[in-house]
């Protein structure tokens, strides 16, 4: 089995390898799936984040007794 990252990195060989083989895959919804998987955990990355600082912020306001 391949690694992903591998994968990632040599789509055009991977895909000749399979047509070597006798299997015509298309490895371009592949590509797709993978890019938009990527984004999405980049943006809930951001979004933990973004939630961590909150956090923190509310924590800081509560202990100076802002809050």
């Amino acid at each position: 089995m391949l690694e992903i990252k591998f994968i990632r990195q040599n789509l055009a060989a991977v895909e000749a390898a399979l047509e070597a083989r006798g299997q015509s895959i298309a490895l371009e919804p592949f590509k797709t799936v993978d890019e938009q998987h990527r984004k999405t955990l980049q943006e809930i990355e951001d979004l933990r984040h973004r939630r961590n600082v909150v956090s923190d912020e509310i924590a800081r306001l509560k202990a100076d007794k802002v809050v």
